[in-house]
């Protein structure tokens, strides 16, 4: 139990001279201040750059919800006009038939 508290009393004493040295020193004070200041310009950039990417990545995935958007828009157009184009022109050349459905037809 002694040496650990002898330990723990010389641990306290080194680390208070130590910071009390650092912190009166002019060249420990304007490495602190670098230090701080190009650590905080990195947070900024990488906040900045995270944003930059979020905002591409929502821009791409919005770009390619509306492209398959309209390619399915046009897919259903182009269904649908094939389908009135084909209603059409059946409509058009259908030959009369003798059913009793539809009215009747004259024949020249």
């Amino acid at each position: 139990m002694s040496k650990n508290l002898f330990g723990r009393v010389a641990q306290w004493l080194v680390n208070e001279v130590m910071v009390k040295t650092l912190s009166n020193s002019p060249a420990f004070q304007r490495f602190a201040l670098r230090v701080h200041e190009s650590t905080q310009k990195l947070a900024q950039k990488a906040a900045e750059t995270t944003k930059e990417l979020a905002e591409s990545e929502a821009t791409k995935e919005a770009q390619e919800r509306a492209a398959s958007t309209a390619q399915n828009v046009r897919e259903t157009v182009v269904g649908l006009a094939q389908l009135y184009k084909d209603q059409i022109v059946s409509a058009l050349y259908k030959t009369p038939r003798n059913s009793s459905s539809g009215p009747p037809t004259k024949r020249p």
